[in-house]
């Protein structure tokens, strides 16, 4: 946030005195953490942050919605632009709509060099809302109206190119206004911004109100996977795995089983925890017996998981996971919010102190070769621990 290269902190929420707080932590660069008070940002709860350099300028902006706890309640979409120093400008009303309960995801999904923005929540006219809000490049947005995406709160984005063809494809997925609520909905995109919904087979995902979606490459094929948790529209927890085709067309297939705990109200994210052998998993939330969970799942690469037991994290739901090596050692750490089994909002940061050796490399012998030659590599694994603090 402060142009120093090291990774800052944003925390938005209710505490336990029903406070609503939007705050900013600097960090010097060794995973430790200070309040900067002369933040600007409103504080607000039943929220919604995201990250982008929206003007091309000076590094990440914040987008944020929410409620306020003031008298009169307010709801709000706010904008911050960044000097690249962590000095922040707000910009009222950057969206013309003003939301709660919901999501925001940046990504550039007409190919200008410029990052757009898909808004969820609900209004303060009680509507839910999903929009595509394109950016003129110095963070000035104009609704997109090409494509009438289903209308969310309590929901998850996520984009990515599932089907390897034309930039960003986007899923959603959370409480809609229909019948049956829940909707895990995909869309793909022609690569100027304009978003078709797919449907039938390959395109069919469990549909989740309070939910939580990530992608990512699980099985080493180099295209994104999609976990999918949440409340199907029986009432029961999920915790659903579909792996790309990977044949150029967004479809998926559903792996019948894993390990994982279904949950709902929670957090999922997808990153390589360990060092090794790919994408593992990380999922919060509350369990089908009512108590909150958080837990880590390895994966060996081919996307077959196995859980890390014995780990410090705080079980948690209505709140979220979030990675980044904060402590410059090369590997992710964790933060985690939320409401834990006693009842207390916590905001915990665990350093990863996985210790992995790299084998050691014998150098090759002396060989001569013409002028073609043919390098082949091969993915190292080892057996490893994860551990945290």
């Amino acid at each position: 946030m402060d142009g120093n290269g090291t990774i800052d902190a944003i925390i938005s929420g209710t505490t336990d005195d029903n406070e609503t707080i939007t705050k900013l932590y600097i960090n010097d660069g060794n995973g430790n953490f200070t309040e900067d008070t002369s933040a600007p940002f409103v504080g607000v709860g039943n929220s919604a942050v995201a990250f982008a350099d929206v003007d091309g300028e000076n590094g990440p902006d914040v987008m944020i919605s929410g409620l306020t706890n003031s008298l009169p309640e307010e709801y709000l979409t706010l904008l911050y632009i960044n000097d690249g120093a962590g000095n922040f400008t707000k910009v009222t009303d950057p969206l013309s709509k003003n939301l709660i309960g919901g999501s925001i995801a940046f990504s550039d999904v007409n190919d200008d060099g410029f990052q757009d923005v898909v808004i969820t929540g609900i209004d303060n006219s009680i509507f839910k809302f999903t929009k595509l809000y394109t950016n003129n490049g110095s963070g000035n947005f104009s609704e997109n109206t090409g494509t009438a995406f289903t209308n969310l709160s309590g929901s998850s984005i996520a984009f990515a190119d599932v089907d390897g063809q034309n930039g960003p494809d986007l899923i959603i997925s959370g409480e809609s206004d229909n019948l049956a609520p829940g909707i895990t909905e995909l869309y793909l995109n022609d690569g100027s911004g304009n978003f078709s919904l797919k449907t039938g087979s390959g395109y069919t995902f469990t549909p989740v109100i309070n939910s939580s979606i990530a992608v990512g490459d699980l099985n080493g094929d180099s295209s994104d996977d999609l976990l999918v948790t949440g409340l199907d529209n029986s009432n029961t927890p999920v915790a659903t795995l579909y792996l790309n085709d990977n044949d150029g067309t967004g479809r998926f297939t559903k792996v019948n089983e894993t390990p994982f705990e279904a949950v709902e109200n929670g957090s999922v994210v997808i990153a390589n925890i360990d060092g090794v052998d790919g994408n593992d998993i990380i999922i919060s939330g509350e369990n089908a017996s009512g108590q909150y969970i958080t837990k880590l799942y390895t994966n060996n690469g081919s996307a077959v998981f196995t859980e890390v037991t014995g780990l410090p994290f705080d079980g948690v739901f209505e709140g979220d996971i979030s990675l980044a090596d904060v402590d410059s050692d090369g590997l992710l750490d964790v933060l985690i919010t939320g409401k834990n089994n006693s009842g207390i909002n916590i905001s915990k940061l665990y350093r990863n102190t996985t210790d992995f050796v790299l084998p050691t490399i014998t150098s090759p012998a002396t060989v001569s070769v013409d002028e073609n030659v043919i390098l082949s590599f091969y993915t190292a694994t080892a057996d490893e621990e994860v551990s945290f603090s």
